[in-house]
């Protein structure tokens, strides 16, 4: 990476638009949701938060590691002189395949557990059908956001979320000025921001982006699925890692336990402010980097810069946790312990988040299946010695599978760059 020069006038641009838009984007989705756990009873929240966290399952089994797939054939394009084009073609066709197949098992899935809680048929019905329309709209934006980041237009791409991200907020003002305080209404709220993101972005892509037709899109979904068939059972299975909270809470729980776990997830992302720092701007930097001590150097301080600032949030949940917690009202009281542990899960989850997403930009990937046998040991031991019908219980298991997760991707790493052949 050049440093002086034009090398330097990109990264400060890349930097300026990250600090200047992210934060909004990021505090624009926070205050929504602290909105939202204030607003809403301890039952209506248990129903918004099982359906966020189905939202969530739904929108990673129709990625699968299709949209990171992009930054290694980006990559390899560049190197083989060919267009990049008939890539983002083939992964928009191959994630809407995917949803197709999907959305029955979602509707059972989410159903199941919402019918099981006493959270409402009616509600449980029409929050699956918002979520599905939602889910449309997410990938349309998923591959318009990269297309504007790859092409080195990221402030282009964060005025098209904050669009979205402010629609949410305004969705959650309205609730809050018409008393309509319920899981349904914030649901809307999430598909509309994700629509208007799609459309926002779909605006901005311009020649030379995603609609203009270059290439048969058809041997580039080829590559793509040889390229996602050896991490598939490993994408399967993390698919539900981050919706898994709430479904433990909903499976060994109650209602109360499915609210706790949402709320003080709502803290954690705070991290947010973070994370997207690593598909933002992170991994497509790095993807133009061709010198592999430069990017091992890179890769190296851009770890303990993340490991930092995780750091630095355990510290300040542990020193003023009231502070933290008073940010989620009142019903949500006396859950000191719990908010260090969500925090500590989430700042470990930052730094494996980078590990993984450097294996998948540089296709480390034939360790993974053995990463996965490692990982699904460890939350089968965790289901059956934790007490999971209590909060305590469900986010010791989160922390707990947050940091063997870390540490075999790290170990990934370590291989990938001592042998990257």
């Amino acid at each position: 990476m050049n440093l002086t020069g034009e090398g330097f006038r990109a990264w400060r641009r890349i930097v300026g638009d990250y600090i200047v838009w992210q934060p909004a984007i990021q505090l624009a989705g926070i205050a929504a949701g602290l909105l939202f756990v204030n607003l809403m009873s301890t039952r209506e929240y248990a129903l918004y938060a099982l359906a966020s966290a189905a939202m969530t399952l739904l929108g990673l089994l129709c990625d699968l590691g299709i949209s990171n797939s992009l930054l290694y054939f980006r990559r390899e394009a560049s190197i083989r002189r060919v267009s990049f084009d008939a890539y983002l073609r083939g992964a928009m066709w191959l994630r809407r395949l995917l949803l197709a197949v999907t959305a029955p098992l979602f509707l059972g899935v989410f159903s199941g557990l919402a019918l099981s809680n006493g959270l409402g048929a009616v509600a449980t019905y029409s929050g699956a059908l918002i979520i599905i329309a939602g889910a449309w709209f997410q990938i349309t934006a998923a591959i318009h956001l990269v297309t504007l980041r790859l092409a080195g237009r990221y402030g282009e791409s964060y005025r098209a979320e904050l669009v979205g991200a402010a629609a949410r907020l305004a969705g959650a003002a309205v609730m809050a000025v018409s008393s309509m305080v319920y899981a349904v209404p914030a649901l809307v709220a999430g598909a509309l921001g994700s629509l208007l993101t799609a459309r926002a972005a779909a605006r901005r892509t311009g020649p030379g982006d995603s609609r203009q037709v270059v290439a048969d899109p058809r041997p580039a979904r080829r590559e793509i699925v040889r390229y996602l068939v050896p991490t598939l059972p490993n994408a399967l299975y993390f698919s539900f890692q981050s919706p898994l909270l709430a479904f433990l809470s909903a499976m060994f729980g109650e209602a109360r336990n499915i609210a706790e776990v949402g709320a003080l997830g709502r803290l954690g992302l705070i991290v947010g402010l973070l994370t997207g720092l690593i598909p933002g701007v992170i991994i497509p930097r790095l993807a133009g980097v061709l010198d592999e001590r430069l990017y091992g150097r890179r890769y190296a301080q851009y770890l303990m810069l993340l490991g930092v600032c995780g750091l630095a949030l355990v510290v300040s949940a542990y020193g003023w946790p009231g502070l933290f917690l008073a940010l989620l009202g009142p019903r949500y009281r006396g859950l000191d312990s719990e908010l260090i542990v969500t925090v500590a899960a989430a700042s470990v989850g930052l730094v494996g988040g980078y590990c993984v997403a450097i294996n998948q930009a540089r296709g480390w990937l034939r360790w993974q299946p053995g990463a996965l046998g490692v990982f699904a040991l460890t939350q089968i031991l965790l289901i059956a010695g934790l007490p999971l019908s209590t909060t305590a219980g469900v986010l010791a298991f989160n922390l707990v599978s947050a940091v063997v997760g870390l540490l075999v991707q790290l170990l990934i790493n370590g291989v990938g760059f001592w042998r990257p052949g």
